[in-house]
This record gives C-alpha cells, sequence and structure tokens, in this order.
C-alpha cells in the first residue's frame, strides 16, 4: 500500500510504501521517530501458530464441503494488520493496542472463544525478548525490548 505523507514527515516530499496501521507511521526511515532503523522487510505469516494453522485446514475443508462462504477464515485479514503493527515494534502500550484490536476484530465477527485464544496465545509468544520471527519489533534484529513510548 503505498501513502503520501507531508513534505519531511515518513519520506522528504514523496510517496513511500508502508503501513499506516495504527497512531504512527511505518517506514524504513524512522529516525524522525526516535526509533532505531529497520533491518528486515515486512513479512507476514498470517495467523501464526499451531491453533491458527489447523483452524486455516479445517476451514478450507469446510469451504469445499460448502459449509462455509469464503476460501479464507475471515480472520486473515486481522492477522495481517496485528503483523503489521508488530514489525516496527514500539512501547508496551503500543503492543497492548495492537493485540486488543486483534481480538476485538475477531471477536466483531463472531468468533469470541477464538479471540480469547489468540489473545491468549499473542500475550505470551509475542514478547520482544524472545528469538522468535513473530516477535514485537520483529523489523529490528534480537535481542530488542519494547521503545520507550513517545
Amino acid at each position: 500500500m503505498t501513502l503520501n505523507y507531508p513534505d519531511g514527515y515518513c519520506s522528504p516530499g514523496g510517496a513511500v510504501s508502508c503501513f499506516n496501521l495504527s497512531d504512527r507511521e511505518r517506514c524504513s526511515d524512522c529516525r524522525h521517530l526516535n526509533q532505531p532503523p529497520i533491518d528486515y522487510p515486512f513479512t507476514s505469516d498470517g495467523c501464526s501458530g499451531g491453533l491458527m494453522c489447523f483452524l486455516r485446514i479445517m476451514w478450507r475443508v469446510a469451504y469445499k464441503i460448502g459449509r462455509v462462504k469464503t476460501p479464507e477464515p475471515p480472520w486473515e485479514a486481522d492477522c495481517l494488520i496485528h503483523d503489521a503493527a508488530y514489525w516496527p515494534g514500539g512501547s508496551r502500550a503500543d503492543r497492548l493496542m495492537a493485540d486488543i484490536k486483534l481480538a476485538t476484530a475477531v471477536c466483531g465477527k463472531g468468533y469470541p472463544f477464538l479471540a480469547r485464544l489468540m489473545f491468549l496465545g499473542i500475550s505470551v509468544g509475542g514478547v520482544p525478548r524472545l528469538p522468535l520471527p513473530w516477535r514485537w519489533g520483529y523489523a529490528r534484529k534480537w535481542p530488542r525490548g519494547y521503545l520507550r513510548r513517545r
């Protein structure tokens, strides 16, 4: 997605390819945000984890036999948004907000139990100090903790 920003904000005078998924912009030049530079490009594994993989497979089977109307689970786009929020990292409050937004979105689609499971899983498995590819702030080299709130 390409977003245009005011001169000198995210990219001097031009369009930048980055995600605008929370109150701050995500881009590769974060010096103006008092954040460390981005080390890795954005990637997403969608809804990661063993349970999510199992549910995705079951959803596709249900689609093939006509039990559901879409080939992908309705929460997949929410997981992409969540990954985009996790990628650059930020403060502990930013992470909590990203996790709450994901759980709220999944719950709003009619899956409250799954929303709770997802929230618990990401609360434990997404901490920035773990050397995992889905950790908070995975755009930067490990080890990194939470960034200070601006």
